[in-house]
């Protein structure tokens, strides 16, 4: 659970310095705001699927439990962050959590089949 806690810390210090890069690139009008919203999308993905990959190098089995362990807290923390200061949910917010979900659990599985070769 110590290495969960550590993981989540470094992915939303992560998220935050990335967000707020990719903000600035759109302030600038260096990036409109639908390919902020799509790089947003992918370096969430890419955070997370590095962080589990590393959660599963680290478990001796049962890899997909740590991912969806991990991904669950992250994904109750986004959503807790997103009623709190946008008061709605649409379908786009599902299929992000969705997503966030299924890399977690696939880099951790990955993880832990890496560490067997």
């Amino acid at each position: 659970m110590k290495s969960i806690i550590k993981s989540l810390s470094i992915t939303f210090v992560l998220i935050i310095i990335m967000s707020l890069f990719l903000h600035l690139l759109t302030n600038f009008n260096l990036i409109n705001n639908y390919i902020y919203r799509i790089l947003l999308v992918i370096i969430i993905s890419i955070i997370i699927f590095i962080n589990s990959l590393l959660l599963g190098k680290k478990e001796k089995e049962k890899a997909y439990i740590t991912g969806l362990k991990y991904g669950g807290i992250t994904i109750a923390f986004m959503f807790l962050i997103s009623v709190l200061l946008f008061r709605n949910i649409s379908s786009y917010m599902i299929i992000y959590y969705f997503i966030i979900l299924l890399v977690s659990i696939t880099g951790s599985v990955i993880g832990i089949n890496m560490k067997k070769s």
